[in-house]
């Protein structure tokens, strides 16, 4: 029994709350059946809107980029670029309105009888609110983008695509605030708070590089705006670089690894153990994954500053335009990587939380 709920306290799944929860209150929301079948609904939900902001952004670059070889290939007729922009944008309100339906038809309330159930599902709610409205303005702000290329307005155009490289930025911050919010009333011993403090320590430092990045792909960066950043993005690195929090993952992975060679001795966890080898193997995945990225983006950084005196006129020599074409290429795989082993890293955790009540509650009768 009590290597059982061990696996509760280092996996239970938490959205914000305001109290610490203490073993009991895990092990009651485990057995809640009811709440466990509402937070694996709001968990789907809360991934499919992240993939969803990520596709939007994802949009966004597609819709620059062919604007991009537009201007820069003589043979980019204005055919062609509307033929490539009608492919980026036939599917563009869709998967927001879809998410829009989604969450609107929550019940308000959980239907659950456990206090801090209710609670927790309020919080969870609100989370898919504020996701929810974020995914509609960016959508909205994608259909202007195109609208005013449409009417050949470059000025507004330019200035829809600045404001949606701050929006992104804007987004990491939000995550990495609920993230840390979080993580604070979890256990010490939660694998999931120290995947939850790990990645808002790195969305943190990445909105700020997207932000730096903002100011250079809107044109509006300089050394001063560069030297106001340096110090933010220095600290936020080094917590990052000291590895502290990364240690303390792989340390708790090789525990869960310990308490799951136990259970090897019984066949009655074969799908319990199964869903703990898929939890440790996508958790270090999606985690090397996105310190991969915190590098690249740390290059990228670095490549600004040591071509500061070119802000202006980054990409007119070839070296420099190549160098920065290595950083995004990188980038871009860095990023499908992380939804990759993110969506991963999510499936394992529902797969654990579908099996894990059952497993609880019978180690409770024996």
């Amino acid at each position: 029994m009590k290597k059982i709920f061990l696996f509760s306290i280092l996996f239970f799944n938490n959205f914000t709350f305001s109290e610490k929860l203490n073993s009991k209150d895990y092990e009651d929301l485990y057995l809640d059946s009811t709440w466990m079948s509402e937070s694996k609904v709001f968990e789907k939900i809360s991934m499919e809107a992240i993939n969803i902001i990520a596709y939007q952004n994802s949009q966004q670059d597609k819709i620059i980029n062919t604007v991009l070889n537009f201007f820069e290939e003589e043979n980019f007729s204005n055919t062609d670029l509307w033929t490539e922009l009608d492919k980026i944008t036939e599917n563009f309100s869709i998967y927001s309105d879809e998410l829009n339906t989604i969450v609107n038809g929550l019940n308000i309330k959980s239907e659950s009888k456990n206090s801090k159930a209710q609670k927790l599902y309020s919080n969870a709610l609100n989370i898919l609110h504020e996701l929810n409205d974020f995914s509609l303005s960016n959508n909205q702000l994608n259909i202007e983008i195109i609208n005013h290329l449409s009417e050949g307005d470059l000025e507004k155009y330019e200035f829809k695509v600045a404001k949606s490289y701050f929006k992104s930025a804007d987004f990491l911050q939000l995550v990495a605030d609920y993230q840390k919010t979080s993580s604070a009333i979890m256990p010490s011993n939660s694998i999931v708070k120290t995947m939850l403090l790990l990645d808002s320590s790195i969305n943190e430092y990445v909105s700020v590089a997207t932000r730096v990045n903002a100011y250079q792909m809107s044109g509006n960066l300089d050394l001063s705006i560069l030297n106001k950043y340096k110090t933010e993005l220095r600290k936020k690195y080094s917590v990052i670089d000291s590895g502290k929090t990364y240690r303390d993952l792989i340390s708790k992975l090789e525990r869960l690894d310990d308490l799951k060679n136990d259970l090897n001795k019984t066949k009655d966890y074969d799908n319990l153990i199964r869903a703990i080898n898929n939890i440790i193997s996508s958790s270090k995945l999606y985690t090397e994954a996105s310190l991969r990225n915190v590098e690249i983006w740390k290059d990228i950084i670095d490549f600004y500053s040591s071509n500061s005196a070119f802000l202006d006129d980054l990409y007119s020599d070839s070296i420099r335009s190549a160098t920065f074409d290595n950083l995004s290429e990188r980038q871009r795989f860095a990023m499908e990587q992380i939804s990759k082993f993110s969506n991963e890293y999510s499936q394992a955790s529902i797969e654990f939380q579908s099996i894990f009540p059952d497993i609880l509650a019978q180690s409770i009768d024996r």
